[in-house]
């Protein structure tokens, strides 16, 4: 089996006799890719396969509501203060939301640029409406 063929069938049979019955073992990770040992229970031979990193996926919303939960967190500990008849100055609140707030615009503003970026790598992946591979192009 070549390691096109390995890799089409997605790593699930063994590459010297086909078989299924394959034990993975530990994966270790660095610099972008990882490898993990592998054991074929019926010939006995042992390999590895290789992972690349492909991407990431960030989830935006949930990333958001912890930041949100801070601030929430932050409110209801003064509350707690004011139910108690403790008074914040307006330089005390500043200390307390002023960290949490500006987390929150940082974290929005690099979502907005990575939202951005995507838009303008998905506009680069595609080809222009009419464009055709090989063909020639007139000069203007």
């Amino acid at each position: 089996m070549t390691t096109d063929e390995y890799v089409d069938q997605e790593g699930r049979y063994c590459p010297v006799c086909g078989s299924e019955n394959c034990t993975a073992g530990d994966r270790e990770t660095d610099c972008g890719y990882s490898i993990q040992e592998v054991h074929c229970d019926d010939c006995g031979v042992d390999w590895e396969d290789i992972y690349a990193l492909v991407g990431y996926n960030l989830d935006k919303k949930e990333h958001l509501n912890k930041i949100a939960a801070e601030a929430v967190q932050a409110l209801k500990d003064i509350l707690g203060a004011a139910d108690n008849n403790e008074i914040y100055t307006a330089k005390e609140l500043d200390t307390v939301f002023g960290p949490v707030c500006s987390r929150l615009e940082n974290r929005l503003e690099k979502i907005k640029e990575m939202e951005v970026r995507d838009v303008h790598k998905r506009k680069s992946n595609t080809i222009p409406a009419g464009a055709g591979w090989g063909t020639p192009t007139s000069a203007a």
